[in-house]
């Protein structure tokens, strides 16, 4: 009686352990592509972004050091000296 049997194959168990551990593996794969193909743009929109945010940062701080300095102080003391500059 072939059909009366549960399903105590060695080979169904050992066929369903592969197919199951095939399609975890697969499904892990998918899972790192897919994070990889939707993240790596992320990264480098964020370290473009943080580019422009360090150039803006050293754009003020220039701007600021020269304030303080000879130039825009010149500046400054003509239009004192002149008040119609």
């Amino acid at each position: 009686m072939l059909y009366n049997r549960a399903f105590s194959d060695p080979h169904f168990s050992q066929t369903h352990k592969t197919l199951t551990r095939g399609i975890f593996i697969l499904g892990g794969v998918l899972f790192f592509l897919a994070t990889f193909i939707f993240i790596f743009p992320a990264f480098v929109a964020t370290s473009i972004a943080g580019l422009f945010f360090l150039a803006g940062v050293f754009v003020l701080t220039v701007a600021w050091k020269l304030s303080y300095g000879d130039i825009w102080c010149m500046r400054n003391e003509e239009k004192a000296a002149h008040p119609l500059l």
